[in-house]
């Protein structure tokens, strides 16, 4: 017999990850030709087995290639599959995915601006944008110049020139 779980994995992990064990038990245990058991997991939620694996003493872990992004799906249900060869008994895995915090990313990682030479301190040079996946981050950005040629404001990304300067 095979009892239903719940386990949990941070988004992102590596392939072989560990996720959990399925606890099994077999009464024929101690009989050679049925005291083996194989595990094995089939979908519950579409394409969620392919997402794990699970070995000979039933340890689930995160399989080659898959990609656990809390955002696009938070909960995956696989069901784990026990038999001796003969007989089989089959549970529900829940898999809850843990939030973890990823980086924002810019979304021109090259741009580039042309400004003209004399222009006054203020004069707009573009922006920069930015996004971050965790909805509830709020984004800061900042600006490293050794010339000292340019600010940016920290909440639009708006590049400018910082005083009157001959930039050439």
């Amino acid at each position: 017999t095979v009892e239903d779980s719940e386990f949990h994995v941070a988004e992102n992990s590596r392939a072989g990850t560990e996720v959990g064990k399925v606890v099994a038990s077999d009464p024929d245990v101690l009989n050679p030709a049925f005291g083996t058991l194989y595990y094995s997991l089939a979908d519950s939620t579409a394409g969620a087995a392919s997402l794990f694996d699970i070995d000979e003493n039933g340890k689930i872990t995160v399989a080659q290639g898959a990609n656990l992004d809390f955002e696009t799906d938070s909960v995956f249900f696989v069901k784990a599959i026990v038999t001796d060869g003969t007989l089989s008994d089959t549970a529900i895995g829940k898999i809850s995915l843990d939030d973890t915090p990823e980086p924002p990313k810019f979304d021109d990682h090259t741009p580039t601006f042309t400004v003209d030479e004399n222009v006054p301190a203020g004069t707009s040079v573009g922006f920069v944008t930015a996004s971050d996946v965790d909805d509830d981050d709020t984004l800061t950005y900042s600006i490293g110049d050794p010339t000292d040629t340019f600010v940016i404001d920290s909440v639009t990304g708006e590049i400018t020139v910082k005083g009157d300067r001959n930039i050439e």
